[in-house]
């Protein structure tokens, strides 16, 4: 309930949890301002970093290009900066002294007078925008002039919303766009309780292989998250065929699909399951294991006996977690997405590109799809 790490001679971070859902996390400095929230564009993970250190940390694998930014006027008290990128963007907030500063950290845009001339002319007209090297962005509102600022994102990382408030509004009252807002999961969730007249197709099993095309996935030492996952999905897809059961593949080769086509290719079938399969990668070379994702309460046994299965490999049992990725957000189906190793371990990755590994993961995989059926 209660750790604490030190960070220099000076400085230290400690954990509490007062309460069963809710983590406290402080750094104790002199210098508060140093140390801003990094989020990943999954919003699975997130980076406490000190910014006169950040630039030796590697961050992300591929760059996001700035495709497109507006003023949006909401209402009398409320106006809106509009961000859409081509690829999911990594950002990161600072909220101490006297600014609001967003910061985008895998991100490139030729012309940024052109955003400045945007907002001239709107309630961001006081911040300042300007590169902090070829791929980092900050943007900074004096907090005299912005009342409130509030900061969304979208599920797929490709969308971000700054929100500027009078500072006489009540926040409370203002919703957020629904487009910005995560779906809640619901107690009892099934395909008929959503569709009734949906008839679930029990001998169809959708598998998707992530990413694929333009979007490689994780890299590292020249292998790609794309074809490692795409090699495992058709060996579970070739196992389950045996078995007499109908497999859709949200792609078959390397292409680019994306994720609300994926979506879409379930929900049309109305399979019995869904499974995306994924490797997983982090900052750190010593990370390893499997873990299973899930979001709906259908999916929650699904994602049990899932785990159990991969539990088997000779890697670290990294358990199930409930998380809002995409795919498994959307789906009517019960569906898992499962992170079978480490792309960012060197013997981990070794492992995953044996035959021996791949053959053993998809049929492990396989297992806990017809055990879960039955």
């Amino acid at each position: 309930n209660n750790q604490t790490f030190k960070i220099s001679e000076t400085e230290k971070m400690q954990i509490s949890q007062f309460e069963p859902s809710k983590v406290r996390v402080c750094v104790h400095t002199e210098k508060p301002e140093k140390y801003i929230p990094v989020f990943s564009f999954d919003n699975q993970s997130m980076l406490i970093a000190n910014t006169d250190r950040i630039s030796s940390i590697k961050l992300f694998d591929k760059k996001s290009k700035l495709e497109s930014f507006k003023i949006k006027k909401v209402s009398f008290e409320q106006e809106n900066l509009e961000f859409e990128f081509n690829n999911p963007a990594i950002f990161g907030i600072n909220t101490l002294g006297g600014y609001f500063s967003l910061y985008l950290y895998n991100t490139y845009f030729e012309d940024l007078n052109k955003i400045k001339n945007t907002i001239k002319n709107s309630c961001f007209s006081n911040a300042s925008v300007q590169f902090l090297s070829n791929s980092i962005i900050k943007i900074s509102i004096p907090k005299s002039s912005s009342g409130y600022v509030r900061i969304l994102n979208s599920q797929d990382g490709q969308n971000l919303v700054l929100q500027i408030f009078n500072p006489n509004k009540k926040i409370d009252s203002v919703e957020a766009p629904k487009t910005m807002t995560p779906p809640k999961a619901t107690e009892e969730f099934s395909p008929e309780h959503l569709q009734p007249n949906v008839k679930v197709n029990k001998k169809l099993i959708v598998l998707d292989a992530g990413h694929g095309g333009t979007e490689t996935g994780a890299i590292r030492a020249g292998i790609l998250e794309k074809d490692m996952t795409i090699d495992v999905t058709k060996k579970v897809a070739k196992i389950l065929s045996k078995k007499g059961y109908e497999i859709v593949m949200t792609r078959n080769d390397d292409e680019t699909v994306s994720l609300q086509k994926r979506v879409e290719i379930s929900n049309e079938k109305n399979p019995a399951v869904f499974m995306s399969i994924h490797i997983n990668a982090s900052v750190s070379e010593s990370a390893r294991g499997v873990e299973t994702h899930y979001y709906k309460d259908n999916s929650l046994e699904f994602a049990k006996i899932v785990q159990s299965k991969l539990a088997k490999l000779n890697s670290p049992d990294r358990g199930v977690h409930k998380s809002r990725f995409y795919v498994i957000n959307h789906t009517i189906a019960p569906a898992v997405l499962v992170e079978i190793g480490f792309i960012s371990n060197t013997q981990e990755r070794n492992d995953m590109l044996s035959e021996e590994r791949k053959q053993q993961t998809a049929k492990l995989l396989a297992e806990a799809i017809l055990e879960y059926l039955k």
